[in-house]
C-alpha cells in the first residue's frame, strides 16, 4: 500500500512539472588586492594617486582607490578575473609621463600584491631627450606653458634657457654661455635637456605676445627640474605703484604693468617680521616696503611667472619664483638668513674701476653726447632682458620679431637697423639681443642716436660714409 502511494506522488510531481533540488553551482573566488605606489625620481611614496581597477574584459567594470601617506591602496573583494591596473597623478602631468597598465590575474581567493611606480630619472631623461642623455652628467627641465589668466596650456609656446659654461684651460679662461630654444607641444608641455647640474638657469616663456619673467632654475642631483611657466600680457611703459600692508604708496617707477597682484610675509629664519625690508620684482622694476608686521604687496604687476627677491640690511638676499595670475593670486613669504652665519670677513687691499680703462666709458659719460646707463642703475631697474633697458632711451624703439623683440632706430627715411658693440667690438646683431645676450650679464649700456654723435671708436666704414643710425655699445660683467 505505501509503496503504491509513492508512485502516485511521484507521478503527480511530473505532471505538475515541479523541480528537483540541484546542487548549487561552486562560488565564484574573491581576494584583496593590496599595492603601493612609488615615485621613483625621487624615492618616495606618491600620495592621493588616483589607481583604477578595471575589467579586461569589460571596461565599464571598473574600481577607484586612493593611495594613503605611504603610497599604499587596496581593494577588497575583487571577483576572479583578469584585469588591468593603473593609476593617475599631476607629478605624471609634470613629469610629461603617460599612465602605464599593468595586467593582474585574480583566480583564487590569495591576497594579490601589485607595485605601480612613475618610471626613474634616467628612463624618463632616455625617453624625452634620447638614450645617449640618460646616463650623462646633465640634466632636463620639464614642465608646461601655462596662460596667467585661466591657467590653460599654450600650445607651441616658445621656452628659451640659457647658462653660464666656464672652461678653464692652461693659461686662459673660456666662458660660453649657450643658448636652448624649444617649442611646446600641443599641450604646451616642453622638456629642455642636457642642462648643467651645478648652477642656475635662466629660463624665459612666451606665446605670442604673453610673456613670462626671467626666471632661475637650479637642477639638484637628481637631474630633474619640473615647473610649469606661466605667461601672461603686460602693459606699456608707464608709471605704476606698489605700496606696503598699511596701504601708503611705495616708490614710482616706470616699468611693465598689469593686473597682477601679489603678497607675502618677509620674515627671519626664526619667523621674526622683518620692518622696512624691501621686495621687488626682477624685470618689472617695481618696490614695495614691508610694514610693521613684515607684509608687503603689490597691485599692478605683469601676470606671468616672474621671480621676487627680498632685501634686509644684514641679510642675506633671497629670490623666489612666484605665479602671477589673474585666478590665483600667489602668497609669496620669505625667510631671510643672517649674513654673518655664511659670510666671513672680507678685507679690500685694492680698488678697481667698475668700468676700467678699457672702456673708457666714465670719460665719455663726462663729456656728453650719448646716453648712458651703469651697473648702479642696472641695479636698480633688475631688466630682465636687453631690450628692457633700451626701451627708455631716445631714439629707439622696439618692435615685435619672429624671434623676439627687434631693436630699431629713427632716421628720416624711417626706422633703421642701429650698430651694435659689445666691449669695444663690432657685433652684428641678427635677430633678437634677447636671445644672444642676458640682461644679467650687462654692466654698462651707451646709446647715440646718430652716429655723428658716437665716439670715432664706434664707428664702422659705414657710418662714416654718412649712416644716420643709432650706434649701442653694452659692455658686459658682473656688476
Amino acid at each position: 500500500m505505501g509503496a503504491v502511494v509513492l508512485a502516485g506522488l511521484a507521478s503527480l510531481l511530473e505532471a505538475q512539472q515541479v523541480p528537483r533540488s540541484t546542487p548549487p553551482p561552486p562560488a565564484t573566488p574573491v581576494a584583496r588586492l593590496v599595492g603601493r605606489v612609488i615615485d621613483s625620481t625621487r624615492n618616495v611614496p606618491l600620495v592621493d594617486a588616483v589607481v583604477q581597477l578595471v575589467s579586461a574584459a569589460d571596461p565599464l567594470k571598473s574600481r577607484s582607490a586612493v593611495s594613503g601617506s605611504d603610497g599604499v591602496f587596496s581593494f577588497d573583494s575583487v571577483r576572479a578575473d583578469t584585469y588591468l591596473l593603473g593609476f593617475v597623478h599631476p607629478r605624471q602631468s609634470a613629469l610629461g609621463v603617460a599612465p602605464l597598465l599593468y595586467r593582474v590575474d585574480i583566480s583564487s581567493g590569495a591576497p594579490v600584491t601589485a607595485a605601480l611606480f612613475i618610471p626613474s630619472v634616467s628612463t624618463i631623461i632616455a625617453g624625452r631627450c634620447g638614450v645617449e642623455a640618460s646616463d650623462s652628467s646633465m640634466g632636463m627641465f620639464t614642465g608646461a606653458v601655462r596662460s596667467a589668466i585661466d591657467g590653460e596650456p599654450m600650445p607651441r609656446a616658445v621656452v628659451r634657457a640659457q647658462w653660464s659654461d666656464v672652461t678653464v684651460g692652461r693659461q686662459s679662461l673660456e666662458v660660453r654661455k649657450p643658448l636652448v630654444r624649444q617649442a611646446a607641444n600641443d599641450n604646451g608641455e616642453f622638456a629642455i635637456c642636457g642642462l648643467p647640474l651645478r648652477g642656475s638657469v635662466a629660463v624665459r616663456a612666451w606665446s605670442g605676445g604673453d610673456t613670462s619673467g626671467v626666471v632661475d632654475v637650479e637642477l639638484s642631483a637628481d637631474r630633474l627640474m619640473t615647473r610649469d611657466l606661466f605667461v601672461g600680457p603686460a602693459g606699456g611703459i608707464a608709471s605704476a605703484s606698489a605700496t606696503d600692508s598699511t596701504g601708503a604708496a611705495g616708490p614710482r617707477a616706470r616699468n611693465r604693468t598689469g593686473t597682477g597682484v601679489a603678497r607675502g610675509f618677509v620674515r627671519r629664519a626664526n619667523g621674526t617680521p622683518i620692518i622696512g625690508a624691501t621686495v621687488s620684482v626682477v624685470g618689472a622694476d617695481v618696490e614695495a616696503v614691508t610694514g610693521a608686521t613684515g607684509e608687503y604687496a603689490f597691485r599692478t604687476l605683469p601676470l606671468g611667472t616672474y621671480m621676487l627677491e627680498a632685501r634686509a640690511i644684514g641679510l642675506l638676499p633671497t629670490r623666489i619664483a612666484a605665479d602671477i595670475r589673474a585666478d590665483a593670486p600667489p602668497d609669496a613669504d620669505f625667510a631671510l638668513e643672517s649674513a654673518g652665519q655664511f659670510l666671513d670677513t672680507v678685507r679690500v687691499r685694492s680698488q678697481v674701476s667698475v668700468d676700467g680703462d678699457r672702456s673708457g666709458f666714465e670719460r665719455r659719460r663726462e663729456r656728453g653726447g650719448g646716453y648712458y646707463v651703469d651697473a648702479k642703475a642696472l641695479d636698480r631697474r633688475q631688466p630682465a632682458v636687453v631690450t628692457d633697458v633700451l626701451r627708455t632711451m631716445p631714439g629707439l624703439q622696439i618692435r615685435p620679431g619672429r624671434g623676439g623683440p627687434v631693436v630699431t632706430g629713427s632716421a628720416s627715411s624711417g626706422a633703421c637697423t642701429p650698430t651694435f658693440f659689445v666691449d669695444g667690438m663690432l657685433f652684428p646683431v641678427d635677430g633678437s639681443i634677447d636671445n644672444i645676450l642676458p640682461a644679467s650679464d650687462i654692466k654698462a649700456v651707451e646709446v647715440y642716436t646718430r652716429s655723428a654723435s658716437a665716439p670715432v671708436e664706434f664707428l664702422t666704414r659705414s657710418d662714416t660714409r654718412g649712416s644716420p643710425c643709432a650706434v649701442i655699445v653694452l659692455w658686459t660683467g658682473r656688476r
